[in-house]
């Protein structure tokens, strides 16, 4: 099968042009199985989704936990310079 190879150290991902076009048709081979390449394209486009709703969310939390950190060290450093 003609596709686009990805590599990750020791991880290979081939994957079939159709998902690189306006309708992904054909098959990609899982393991024994022939899966249409749609589903996985849809499954695909669903976990970027979900990963960049979760990227979103952590970083928003991260940014609140580093301004809560530096409101409570000004507040501590307030008051260890007041006794």
């Amino acid at each position: 099968m003609k596709g686009i190879e990805l590599k990750a150290g020791d991880v290979v991902v081939v994957l079939p042009q159709s998902f690189f076009k306006s309708e992904p048709n054909g098959v990609v081979q899982v393991g024994g199985h022939a899966v249409p390449a749609s589903l996985i394209y849809a499954a695909w486009a669903l976990g970027a989704d979900q990963g960049v709703k979760v990227g979103l969310a952590l970083g928003g939390g991260g940014s609140l936990l580093v301004l809560l950190g530096a409101w409570l060290l000004l507040k501590a450093r307030r008051r260890l310079k007041g006794v």
